[in-house]
């Protein structure tokens, strides 16, 4: 090995040995860390803090966090106070629920900057995943909204009913052929009778959750979501069976003056709906 090369390997092993040695000495803030957080808006269970996270990284999750159950509150809030079909009852016990989850996740958001140690912050976020804001208070006031709108819809079919049924009559007695409108009617009767049946109680059900007996609330949920679901195509289906008898019994045109006035009532009934 020549001169040089000698020299330059040495130089080398030198360096490379300078170099460890001095990250070997790098304060513990400068070597790099861990700090994979779970999602701000993972809601189900509580999060598991990395060993290597520092206060102020944990204090800017939570905080995240924390703001976006409160921008999900105030929407909820604003929702439920002005839908025009919940009832009053569960307005009342929605907005209940609402302001309940606001005032907790509201003290939390104080509390938060002045924590002083990471245990701390994981004892307020296992208190924030508490409240369940965006895995069960979420889905349980648009459930409810739904089925209280549902319900309205519903009932609204179930009074064209008796006037449905008047103008087939004064169709029958017009010597007109109401095959077709009666079987759509059977049909008609057939839906109304299964979104009775899905939505019977659900909104009890879903009032009755609370966020202390979590994950059982999940199965509401899921089938709360099945029934509204099933409930929404009936009314469509419903609504459309409304609308294909109104159209057989307008054509042809009506001759007598019962069948006409019976039809003119129909529409009025049904204007709103369809």
């Amino acid at each position: 090995m020549s001169i040089r090369a000698a020299v330059t390997r040495g130089l080398g092993v030198l360096m490379a040995g300078a170099i460890s040695a001095a990250l070997l000495v790098l304060p513990a803030s400068a070597a790099p860390r861990d700090v994979a957080l779970p999602s701000a808006a993972a809601d189900h269970y509580a999060p598991v803090f990395p060993a290597a996270l520092t206060l102020a990284q944990g204090t800017s999750w939570l905080e995240n966090a924390l703001s976006l159950r409160t921008a999900a509150l105030d929407t909820l809030s604003n929702s439920v106070g002005s839908v025009t079909n919940l009832t009053a009852s569960d307005r009342s016990a929605l907005a209940g629920l609402v302001q309940g989850a606001a005032s907790g996740i509201s003290a939390l958001s104080q509390k938060v900057p002045t924590d002083t140690t990471v245990a701390q912050l994981h004892q307020d976020a296992v208190a924030m995943i508490g409240y369940h804001v965006l895995s069960l208070l979420t889905p349980q006031v648009t459930r409810v909204v739904a089925i209280d709108s549902q319900l309205a819809s519903y009932h609204s079919l179930l009074q064209q009913v008796t006037v449905l049924e008047a103008a087939i009559t004064a169709a029958q007695q017009a010597k007109r052929n109401v095959s077709q409108p009666k079987s759509e009617d059977v049909e008609l009767r057939q839906h109304l009778n299964d979104v009775n049946s899905q939505l019977s109680g659900l909104t009890a059900s879903l009032l009755a959750l609370s966020p202390a007996s979590w994950p059982a609330p999940e199965n509401v949920l899921k089938n709360a979501s099945r029934s509204t679901s099933v409930a929404a195509h009936d009314l469509s289906v419903a609504n459309g069976d409304v609308t294909e008898i109104v159209s057989q019994l307008a054509h042809p045109a009506p001759r007598t003056s019962s069948l006409r006035q019976a039809l003119d009532a129909l529409k009025r009934a049904i204007e709103p709906t369809v």
